[in-house]
């Protein structure tokens, strides 16, 4: 849980700090929010647990780079 909480709020703080020209990057952030809900969904839909970690995993570590980017 803390660690989709720490997505969301990372995918945020990134949004929110691009000027609101840098519509590719903003676009990013909010596609791994997407993913990182999609993640969820498919964890409370009793699927496969490895995919909604790999989805989770995939989230934080492309907000990091995008971060440092």
């Amino acid at each position: 849980m803390m660690t989709i909480l720490f997505e969301i709020g990372l995918s945020i703080f990134i949004f929110t700090s691009l000027p609101t020209n840098y519509i590719r990057q903003r676009s990013v952030a909010i596609f791994f929010v997407l993913l990182v809900l999609l993640s969820v969904l498919a964890k409370s839909k009793s699927m496969n647990l490895l995919i909604s970690k790999i989805m989770l995993s995939a989230a934080i570590i492309g907000s990091l780079i995008q971060l440092f980017i």
